[in-house]
Formats: structure tokens, sequence, C-alpha cells
């Protein structure tokens, strides 16, 4: 996928988790510790809690080595991305501006 492709991937996994959120407020009220609950309500939602958790924790290994030898200055942005939005944002942010870069290093 190109740099714009994954541009456009990180614009729409902006918009989907706090539309969800929303959603869930709406319904419920604004509630943190209700929120973080219904996170680990029963087993499934802490299986893919669990999952997104360690995904990301590798995710941000593997970006920090990436960026290291690509030479992306601000690849920490992705962790707050990612911590505060999603990894369905912060992955493709990341990988857009790994495309980008190897994109202009890429001979004509």
């Amino acid at each position: 996928m190109s740099a714009r492709g994954y541009l456009y991937a990180a614009v729409f996994g902006f918009f989907i988790p706090p539309v969800l959120v929303g959603y869930y407020v709406v319904e419920n009220g604004f509630d943190l510790i209700d929120i973080l609950n219904a996170m680990v309500d029963n087993t499934i939602a802490l299986a893919v809690f669990c999952d997104l958790t360690f995904t990301c924790l590798v995710f941000f290994v593997w970006a920090r080595k990436e960026a290291a030898e690509l030479g992306i200055e601000r690849w920490w942005l992705c962790i707050p991305a990612t911590v505060i939005i999603g990894p369905c944002f912060g992955f493709p942010l990341f990988l857009h501006w790994r495309e980008r870069i190897r994109e202009v290093a890429a001979p004509a």
C-alpha cells in the first residue's frame, strides 16, 4: 500500500473508536469506571483487551526499531495516537510515515 493509502487508513481509524465510545456514552452516560469495567466485563472482552494490549506493546517495540533504521524522527507520536485513539489510528499512521520515507528513498 502507498503512503497515501496508509494515511487514508489512519484518518478512518482516527474516527471509528471515538464514534463508538461516543455512542456508548450517549446510551450509558460518561462514567470512566463503568467504561473500564465494560472493557473487561466478560471473558471475551478481557481476551480482546489483552490481545490488543499485547499487540500494541509489540508494535511500540517494532516501531522504535524500524524508526531508528529508517530515520523516522517523530515515531514516538504513534504511541499516544495508539493509546488515546487506538491501534487502528497509531499503526497506519506509523506505516504512512514509513512508506513516505521509503518512497522518497526509492529511485524514480
